[in-house]
């Protein structure tokens, strides 16, 4: 299932280069976009890097500027899975086997990075790599984690001795591979009055980028009606921010709706989260790698919702003597899905752990 294209699976979009005066123990913090939007999502955390001793790289997925293409054959294992009846036995492995191609393709990436821009080695506190995926680039980091293990450099890379976490952002409740609440809250996606593109696009990205007075730990009743009342804007983002967004304004990015539900149909989430979150360690050689859930206090409810049933399914496994991962969960008061773009400093801090 590799991509047949001369660009690589992923590229670099942007880099910050080696902060000013420092040539060893900065640390490398490497992003991973969300559906629609590619890496000029995190464009206000570059200029900021070098006075907090870190190196920021936003990387584009398939299909996105400079990066490849979807193969023909990956295409097709989409559109089988997509038409094949829920959890069906074939189009569901075939659809384990694409993302752990995808996690395959961050695993090179790294490894590429650390060869070939001479990424500094964990040095205690400093160094390594924080690998970030935001919103739908959570279900990357779940897909990085399952199979994280079965991976090796045939040219002698020890990828374990440079990356120093994994963070989970913002990822709402499907990517996180958990059950939606019941009563569901609003979602533009399932509105029946939305049914053509246009109508449905705009709505999506207004309550996309809104502010929710959300309480915690979430409730599904208190959901719907935080959802129902958005806060007014407290840091209006600027008009730029669309020079981020990928697929046109009036439409989704075509593969990544395919991909999106190709994965819901056979729940690929689900057993991604069950390998990454919940299956005892095949290499001790990850034992010290962290894992962090950062979600935004004002974001959409999905990943508010999504990042409480997480923890809990965590914490219920731990108490039932069943292997579970550690998994820190941080939540950022008064930001939304968007705050690396309105508050990047404050966002930066949190990755790289000095808040």
């Amino acid at each position: 299932m590799t991509t047949q294209s001369a660009l690589p699976p992923l590229s670099t979009f942007s880099d910050s280069g080696v902060p000013p005066n420092v040539s060893t123990g900065y640390t490398t913090l490497v992003c991973l976009h969300g559906f629609m939007w590619h890496g000029a999502s995190f464009a206000k955390m570059l200029p900021l890097a070098g006075q907090h001793n870190a190196r920021v790289i936003a990387v584009n997925q398939l299909d996105y500027p400079g990066s490849a293409t979807h193969s023909p054959e990956e295409l097709a294992v989409l559109q089988r899975a997509v038409a094949a009846t829920p959890d069906d036995g074939e189009a569901a492995a075939e659809m384990l086997a694409y993302w752990r191609a995808r996690a395959r393709d961050v695993f090179d990436y790294l490894v590429a990075l650390v060869r070939e821009k001479g990424i500094p080695p964990m040095q205690g506190d400093k160094g390594g790599i924080v690998l970030v995926g935001w919103s739908f680039g959570t279900l990357w980091m779940s897909a990085f984690l399952a199979f994280l293990s079965e991976f090796d450099d045939p040219k002698g890379v020890e990828l374990n001795k440079y990356l120093r976490r994994v963070v989970l952002y913002d990822g709402g409740w499907f990517f996180l591979g958990t059950a939606p609440p019941t009563p569901s809250p609003y979602s533009p996606a399932s509105d029946p009055a939305l049914t053509e593109r246009s109508a449905l696009v705009p709505v999506f990205d207004r309550w996309l980028c809104s502010y929710y007075p959300h309480t915690y730990p979430p409730t599904a009743e208190a959901l719907v009606q935080s959802t129902a009342a958005p806060l007014a804007d407290p840091a209006p983002a600027e008009g730029d921010r669309a020079s981020a967004r990928h697929a046109p304004p009036e439409d989704f990015h075509p593969q990544d709706w395919l991909l999106i539900g190709a994965s819901l149909k056979q729940g690929t989430p689900r057993t991604l989260k069950a390998r990454a979150m919940f299956s005892a360690p095949a290499d001790s050689k990850w034992s010290a790698l962290r894992v962090e859930c950062v979600f935004c206090a004002q974001s959409y409810w999905e990943p508010v919702w999504g990042a409480h049933q997480l923890e809990r399914e965590l914490t219920e496994a731990r108490r039932a003597g069943k292997p579970a991962r550690e998994v820190t969960f941080l939540r950022v008061d008064r930001v939304n899905h968007f705050a690396h773009w309105v508050v990047p400093e404050k966002i930066l801090k949190v990755f790289l752990g000095t808040r």
